[in-house]
């Protein structure tokens, strides 16, 4: 998702480093002021949980969509992009367990801090750890090099592995930041939701150009982006009370 703010004095990573700011401080001011209904949206089966899920498949239909409709996206990185996101998206439901009732094989469970289908959880994995040194990695390290590094930006293109626009970065280490140091009460759980809408809405930024090049009149990226949106928070709705 490249967000073009185009200001005299202030950068757009700047800006967009401000958003952050502002974002830190009503996460902050909920967590103090309303903790009930904060945990609420933070517990298993709950809001925050079905907004990770629905938002990582989101963003796995949409990168399966656009490598259907442009034949240069069909390399490794691109493939194995969408193929994470999804992996991703059932992991945070432990694979439809708890929406299906059935049970956890005791060689997993066993070995498993919540005993669910799930790797994530698995005692010998650092799930969290891999997840933030990939982030760190895929979303800022490899931007800030490769802009400066030519050969190590041919290489992405030619592997096809996607990059995260210059905005996004500061959205990624506010991530990483209540991942790593859980500044608040189930902030790593805020962190995840954070990261899954991240990922949606830059599958939806890669998504929309193709769509673009394919319909020059078609839906503004306004509208576009709000459709995306309503279905994100009415398929969350649906899953909540399901």
């Amino acid at each position: 998702m490249k967000l073009l703010i185009k200001t005299k004095s202030v950068s757009p990573f700047m800006f967009h480093a401000m958003i952050c700011g502002v974002i830190f401080f009503g996460i902050a001011l909920y967590h103090w002021y309303f903790p009930v209904s904060y945990n609420y949206f933070l517990t298993e089966d709950s809001w925050g949980e079905y907004g990770t899920f629905v938002s990582y498949v989101l963003a796995g239909i949409l990168m399966a969509g656009a490598i259907k409709n442009d034949p240069d996206l069909r390399r490794p990185g691109y493939i194995l992009f969408g193929l994470g996101l999804l992996f991703i998206a059932m992991e945070e439901i432990s694979w439809g367990q708890r929406i299906f009732g059935f049970h956890t094989p005791y060689s997993l469970a066993k070995n498993n801090y919540q005993s669910e289908l799930s790797l994530h959880n698995v005692s010998a994995i650092s799930a969290r750890t891999i997840l933030n040194w990939g982030i760190f990695i895929w979303a800022v390290l490899l931007p800030v090099i490769s802009r400066e590094f030519q050969p190590l930006k041919v290489l992405m293109e030619k592997a096809g592995i996607p990059l995260a626009s210059t905005e996004l970065i500061p959205y990624f280490v506010l991530g990483l930041l209540l991942n790593i140091y859980r500044i608040f009460a189930a902030s790593g759980e805020v962190a995840e939701f954070m990261f899954s809408l991240l990922f949606a809405f830059f599958a939806g930024e890669i998504y929309y150009k193709i769509y673009r090049n394919i319909h020059p009149a078609g839906m503004a990226r306004g509208r576009y982006f709000l459709t995306l949106t309503l279905v994100l928070i009415l398929t969350t709705i649906f899953f909540v009370k399901l």
